[in-house]
């Protein structure tokens, strides 16, 4: 009798720390922002990581709703708080995401971290910038040493939010803008937003996506060799 009272007890202790750790699973709004076409590649991608993500996180497809980009990020940040999620992960249509990206950009406990992507043409920048003497450059990071740097803006290919890092930020938080002659997009304005009210803003270099060139996919270690292909072409250089 005292073995089944004992062995009932023991299933009762791990029925509860079950539901426990299901009750404590984070949840993240995942919003896929599109405006076109979907490449093949990434739309795979995207389905293959929210499958295994959600083993460990309660994930959460966000639709894209609005004319127009800015529309649809704004839209996405008011259904991630009507759901409750802690985090809003941001992906353009066209990026390829490595199954580390959650983990690693979880782990930075930054306002806004985002994943190192690439731009998709010439010259193959990091689409990242950081502050050098008072001016506003764009960085090269080595994909060979990733790491987690913090800087004064990123994209919006691969960007991780905590949830409550809007409440201290009015509306609109996504905007295109133009300052001094040139025109800044909106994630770019929304991080010049969170530097204002002293926010973190990150990049993991652990993370390194890809990004969908016509049919090609450029990563932040194959990036040198379109830019050395391309100066080679039209002889310029950056």
């Amino acid at each position: 009798m005292r073995r089944a009272i004992d062995a009932l007890l023991i299933w009762t202790m791990r029925t509860k720390k079950k539901k426990c750790i299901k009750k404590t699973r984070i949840k993240v709004a995942f919003a896929i922002t599109s405006f076109g076409d979907v490449p093949f590649a990434s739309y795979i991608n995207h389905v293959h990581v929210m499958c295994v993500w959600s083993k460990t996180y309660d994930m959460i497809l966000v639709p894209d709703h609005g004319n127009t980009l800015v529309q649809a990020r704004e839209h996405c940040v008011d259904e991630a708080i009507r759901v409750g999620a802690e985090y809003i992960l941001y992906v353009d249509s066209d990026v390829i995401l490595p199954l580390n990206t959650l983990d690693s950009l979880i782990s930075c406990d930054a306002d806004l971290a985002s994943g190192l992507c690439v731009r998709r043409g010439y010259p193959y920048s990091d689409v990242a910038w950081i502050k050098i003497q008072n001016e506003i450059k764009q960085p090269l990071f080595d994909p060979d040493e990733p790491g987690v740097h913090l800087v004064e803006w990123v994209g919006g290919g691969c960007a991780l939010f905590k949830v409550s890092a809007f409440a201290n930020l009015k509306k609109p938080y996504f905007q295109h803008v133009y300052e001094k002659g040139r025109q800044l997009y909106e994630d770019v304005y929304l991080c010049m937003k969170m530097q204002k009210k002293k926010m973190s803003i990150m990049i993991d270099s652990r993370v390194q996506c890809g990004h969908v060139c016509r049919s090609q996919v450029v990563y932040p270690k194959n990036a040198p060799a379109f830019r050395a292909m391309h100066e080679l072409i039209t002889d310029k250089k950056v």
